[in-house]
């Protein structure tokens, strides 16, 4: 009996879910619900960027930070100009976005101290996330970065519904030793991991090496770059200078010296790395004929760091005021772009309020 009523709840949240959809779908230019019969259910893949502002993104107005991968998204898809995170922080942010649930509900409401996001429950065991309900419908899922929300057993990405991880318990690591306030902190599965990299690109060839053994079933991958959050000094050694880091290349992409301190450069060649990293995560999708099956879906999680009186903070958050942590404008409203050729026209524009919350909708 107990099981009738529920399968029942399920059944009507299933087509309140896929009214949903169809009440977002409008803004974004679709004009039939999705049918799935010919090419299958669609690839997922969910690209979830820190801490990157409103004005960070060539295709948002930035006139110097290069992000070609990431323009090119845009004219491929649909560039939402008012998309909106329901906190402007990164752990109630991805809260929010994996159960489609405001914090005040799903009750994970405030940023993860070095301890919780160690091994803190953060999320509820009784909040269901994206995972489980993709792997319940046959999707392989995989998380491939920044979790943040809790690494307590039972709150860890393979307990909740992925099937694999590669990524860091919390969120602010050297994007080279992969620190956290002293200790490393990267983890395959449930167990740490010592290998070298750039974050960045170690996300970015895990989230592909996933989509290539998945490749003949539909697969989530889950992307949360921890690219561009600003530098932690507790990372470092006692003297040791805080600053930007990425990859030389990506600074002489500039003129600029590979060992440049400059806050503003160094974070211009961060954000150029990440796109480099985004675009090898399309080309893959690309180069296997997934292109369009594939419901590709980029984000910020809040708004930029851009506090005066912090030198490293040099994100853009134009032409809003304000920024990360903040209720202005600049905390709350972010770059999104949706790409999926099946459905999407491209080159549209998306001028409709859209929140993070939404996209689990839109997902399932």
């Amino acid at each position: 009996m107990i099981l009738g009523f529920l399968q029942q709840i399920h059944s009507r949240v299933r087509k309140s879910i896929r009214w949903v959809v169809y009440g977002l779908a409008m803004p974004l230019g679709i004009t039939a619900l999705p049918s799935f019969a010919k090419n299958g259910p669609p690839n997922i893949v969910l690209i979830y960027i820190d801490n990157v502002g409103y004005g960070d993104i060539g295709c948002y107005g930035n006139p110097v930070i290069r992000t070609p991968r990431m323009d090119s998204l845009a004219r491929e898809g649909i560039r939402c100009t008012d998309f909106y995170i329901v906190t402007s922080s990164c752990t109630p942010s991805r809260g929010a976005l994996l159960t489609g649930r405001y914090p005040l509900r799903n009750g994970l409401t405030h940023q993860l101290s070095r301890d919780e996001n160690w091994a803190g429950i953060g999320l509820p065991h009784t909040e269901k996330i994206l995972p489980e309900f993709l792997k319940s419908a046959g999707y392989a899922t995989g998380c491939f970065g920044k979790w943040n929300i809790g690494f307590a057993s039972g709150s860890r990405p393979t307990d909740r519904g992925f099937d694999e991880f590669l990524g860091s318990r919390s969120g602010n690591i050297d994007y080279y030793t992969h620190v956290y306030n002293g200790q490393e902190d990267l983890y395959r599965g449930t167990e740490a991991i010592d290998i070298e990299g750039y974050s960045t690109d170690l996300f970015a060839e895990a989230a592909c090496e996933f989509i290539r053994r998945n490749r003949e079933k539909p697969f989530f991958a889950y992307v949360p770059f921890n690219a561009a959050h600003v530098p932690n000094p507790k990372n470092k050694a006692p003297g040791e200078p805080t600053v930007w880091q990425a990859p030389a290349e990506f600074f002489e992409l500039y003129g600029y010296e590979p060992d440049s301190t400059d806050p503003d450069e160094g974070y211009h060649a961060v954000m150029s790395a990440l796109d480099g990293g985004i675009g090898s995560i399309v080309k893959q999708i690309d180069d296997l004929g997934l292109r369009e099956n594939t419901l590709l879906i980029l984000a910020s999680d809040n708004g930029g760091s851009t506090r005066e009186d912090l030198i490293l903070e040099t994100a853009s958050n134009a032409p809003f005021r304000g920024g990360r942590t903040e209720t202005y404008e600049g905390g709350v409203r972010t770059a999104c772009i949706i790409r999926w050729p099946n459905r999407f026209e491209a080159g549209k524009v998306c001028r409709e309020p859209i929140a993070n919350i939404d996209l689990f909708s839109l997902i399932l």
